[in-house]
């Protein structure tokens, strides 16, 4: 009963207090490189805009591995702290929770939509971002522009998606990474 008690509190540390945690300093990070950049390489508005989302997922995948491993290193002091023996087990449940996550995430990728509003709204395990409030613009009906501009906005939904979709791969094989690196020092402790 107690190590029930012990590995459901650490699923609540690593998915409650790490992962949030992770992202701030994710965000801290591109916001960091992207305002040297900005200082340092060009002040070119866009170029910096391009920076700062090219930047986006090795930082994502440097948080994630800080992650993986620090949700390692949270549940070796939790299980010993409750008087517990630390086991190859530790890993492997902290690997299999964030892969179950972690494909979910991937299996279900943001529904965006294009032209509805410029809100984000959470729903049914799915992120929907919206870019454009103008959705149903009877004044757009009439415009001439409006296949062209039915096709861009289609591309903005493909290539955000395809980015969100990559993002959420980028940052399962971190987490992944960081708790095969955590474990590395039980592994050795298991085989000795």
């Amino acid at each position: 009963m107690l190590s029930i008690i012990a590995y459901l509190l650490i699923l609540l540390v690593t998915f409650i207090i790490l992962t949030p945690v992770a992202f701030i300093i994710r965000l801290i990070l591109v916001g960091l490189f992207t305002k040297l950049y900005a200082s340092i390489a060009s002040n070119n508005p866009i170029k910096v805009v391009q920076f700062s989302i090219k930047s986006a997922q090795p930082m994502g995948f440097v948080t994630s591995l800080i992650h993986g491993y620090l949700a390692i290193q949270c549940g070796i002091i939790i299980l010993r702290g409750i008087g517990l023996q630390i086991d190859i087990f530790l890993p492997v449940f902290i690997g299999a929770a964030f892969l179950f996550f972690g494909i979910r995430r991937i299996t279900t990728p943001a529904d965006i939509k294009v032209n509805e509003s410029d809100n984000v709204i959470q729903h049914n395990d799915q992120m929907k971002i919206i870019l454009d409030k103008d959705a149903h613009d009877p004044e757009a009906a009439e415009d001439p522009m409006k296949e062209m501009k039915d096709k861009m906005n289609a591309n903005i939904k493909n290539q955000l998606q395809d980015f969100m979709q990559g993002n959420s791969t980028v940052v399962l094989i971190g987490r992944v990474t960081g708790v095969v690196l955590g474990a590395l020092p039980i592994i050795k402790a298991f085989l000795a």
